[in-house]
Formats: C-alpha cells, sequence, structure tokens
C-alpha cells in the first residue's frame, strides 16, 4: 500500500511541475477532436478538427500565435451530401501560468459558397509534462462567430493535443 501512495504522488507531481516559459522560446503543437451532434434526437453532423499552432514567447509566460483550422463535416446517409471541409487561419496570444493557460484568437475561415466569416476563439487547457520540453495539452475552447454569416453560432470542444517548447 505505501509503494501505491508513493507511485500516486510522483505521478502528480511530475505532472504539475511549474512550466515556466521564457522570452524567445518558440511553442508548436496542435490538437484534434471529434464531436457528434445530433438535432431533435437525430443525428445532425459529425465532426473532426484539426487545428494546429505555432507560438513565439514576447514576454516570458507569454507568447503570440498563428493558429491554423481545419474542421472536416460528416453528413448523415439520409442527407445525401459529401463531406464538406472548413478552411481558416487566425491571430492570438496565449498566457501561461504554471501549468494552465488561457488564451485568444480571432479566425478567419471560409467554407465552399459560403461567404467568408470571422470567429472569436476562447481557449483554456492545462498541460501535462511529457518529458522537459514536450507536454500532452488538454483543453478546452468556445467559439462564437463574429461576422454577420455566423454570428449566432457558438461552440464548446474538449481537444487533446501535443507542444513542443523549443
Amino acid at each position: 500500500m505505501p509503494i501505491k501512495k508513493i507511485l500516486i504522488f510522483l505521478f502528480i507531481s511530475s505532472t504539475t511541475l511549474i512550466a515556466q516559459f521564457k522570452s524567445g522560446d518558440v511553442r508548436l503543437g496542435g490538437s484534434v477532436s471529434y464531436e457528434h451532434d445530433y438535432w431533435d434526437n437525430e443525428p445532425n453532423k459529425s465532426t473532426f478538427s484539426i487545428l494546429p499552432e505555432c507560438g513565439f514567447f514576447i514576454l516570458d509566460n507569454f507568447s503570440l500565435q498563428i493558429t491554423g483550422y481545419t474542421v472536416i463535416y460528416f453528413y448523415p446517409k439520409n442527407w445525401d451530401s459529401d463531406p464538406d471541409c472548413d478552411l481558416g487561419c487566425g491571430l492570438g496570444a496565449k498566457y501561461y501560468y504554471r501549468h494552465f493557460y488561457l488564451g485568444s484568437s480571432f479566425v478567419y475561415k471560409k467554407w465552399n459558397s459560403i461567404p467568408p466569416r470571422n470567429t472569436l476563439l476562447l481557449e483554456t487547457g492545462y498541460l501535462i509534462k511529457l518529458n522537459p520540453k514536450v507536454f500532452l495539452d488538454l483543453g478546452w475552447d468556445f467559439t462564437t462567430g463574429i461576422s454577420d454569416a455566423n454570428r449566432k453560432t457558438s461552440r464548446i470542444r474538449f481537444e487533446v493535443g501535443v507542444v513542443a517548447f523549443l
């Protein structure tokens, strides 16, 4: 029993080591997510998202970032629709405090014949140290439209990713 407690303590302490990032550091990473939507208890669509990121720390623990945005939409078979893809890129910033972070980005998106639109992305997350430079990123994103084409669209998503600090 004492061995089990020691192992649990070592695991928790190793995952919560203070992440301190210095001015001049570079962050490379991204995340993936999957969601399945229902409307009135009927399958609506499924989405698979890939969100790569690159950041540069302009101050200790504060980075500016470029975000990629790729979402693939899969529709129910009875819709007789092929999958669609939403592509975009964004600019934003993140602040890190210990193993937590908060961030925001403005994302420009284009999807088929729909006019381009802008989205506000707010994110928070928790980093679990895998080695001195690589972390598992567990995050929550909230996106909401800020242009006429999608002003009423909002989404909350849990994401898992890997990030490296160079």
